[in-house]
């Protein structure tokens, strides 16, 4: 009954836009939604849906959130794509500022590096970002849609320092994903879930 690990772990941006559009259509009042869709228009490229869903969402919220709001993102994005570094700013700076407390206070997980390696590429500092993001990899692994999107959005893969850290982050996914399917694939399996015997035969071919 829960759509919404769905439509952010998918790499089908389609897909989950339509199922966004339901889930929205479902409950047009509840924020969780209109942030969801915001976020799907923006992967498939409809800017304008994007931002005007990603302002009624940021509208809904309080002041003490509005500021320091993941959505805040996409408008610092936006403002980077376009050049307007006094705009970009203005929606990264209470971000940063945000993120740089939650470092200091220890919180060093995958999603805070993360989030600090993309700030640092968009104020020019690739250097930074690239030891930020490598720093957030090695404390657990990104989404496949999210990490697909992240270098597709900042063009690392042109960057042989990041292309290299993709292909290595993504050869570790695989190892991964092979030891889990080869468990689930054996004698004692799960009881919870199956994969399909098509998904088996090709991990047994390994």
């Amino acid at each position: 009954p829960d759509i919404l690990p769905i439509i952010s772990n998918t790499s089908d941006y389609e897909y989950a836009l339509e199922l966004a559009k339901q889930n929205f259509e479902n409950d047009p009042t509840n924020p969780g939604n209109v942030e969801e869709l915001a976020w799907r228009y923006w992967e498939t490229g409809d800017k304008d849906q994007a931002l005007r869903m990603a302002r009624r969402y940021r509208d809904s919220l309080g002041e003490t959130r509005r500021p320091i709001d993941g959505i805040n993102r996409m408008f610092a994005l936006n403002a980077w794509q376009q050049g307007d570094r006094e705009e970009m700013m203005e929606y990264l700076g209470p971000l940063q500022e945000d993120v740089d407390r939650a470092m200091a206070s220890g919180v060093n997980l995958i999603f805070i590096n993360v989030g600090k390696a993309s700030m640092e590429y968009m104020q020019g500092d690739v250097e930074s970002a690239y030891r930020y993001m490598q720093r957030g990899l090695s404390r657990g692994l990104m989404q496949p849609a999210f990490f697909d999107n992240t270098w597709e959005t900042f063009g690392w893969s042109d960057l042989p320092e990041f292309a290299a850290l993709r292909a290595e982050h993504e050869d570790y996914r695989q190892r991964e994903r092979t030891k889990f399917l080869k468990v689930a694939c054996g004698p004692d399996g799960f009881s919870s879930w199956q994969p399909s015997p098509e998904t088996c035969s090709s991990v047994n071919e390994i």
